[in-house]
């Protein structure tokens, strides 16, 4: 888990190098600014979001675009690592299961009311 966190601290302090490396050389292009597993972050959508926030909060600091990148980052990192700790079935199985699980509980009920059948017949004799 610390080499997660380590990991995660690495990647913001380069990403945000490179978005102040980006913001320096005032390009007007649109950049991948940063890739977490096959997802990634456009340099537009941190500048959208930035758009966003600053017509609520006019004195909105040019800085707090790195704070809109440091969130972008956690969410691809939580979504990349979501999709690597699911677990996919196929409808075939979970059908598979859900036979199995039926089998069992008519099983169960057929066996409660024998019980039940054999404590009647028990208490009538």
């Amino acid at each position: 888990m610390k080499n997660h966190f380590k990991l995660v601290w690495l990647l913001q302090v380069l990403l945000v190098s490179l978005v102040l490396t980006a913001k320096a050389q005032q390009e007007n292009l649109d950049k991948v600014i940063a890739i977490v597993g096959d997802k990634i972050i456009l340099r537009s959508d941190i500048e959208q979001s930035f758009e966003e926030y600053k017509r609520e909060n006019p004195n909105a600091a040019e800085s707090m675009k790195c704070e809109f990148l440091e969130n972008a980052l956690s969410q691809k990192i939580v979504t990349e690592q979501a999709d690597r700790d699911s677990v996919f079935v196929t409808d075939d199985e979970v059908e598979a299961i859900l036979k199995t699980v039926y089998a069992i509980m008519s099983t169960n009920m057929d066996l409660k009311k024998s019980f039940k059948k054999s404590q009647a017949a028990q208490f009538i004799n």
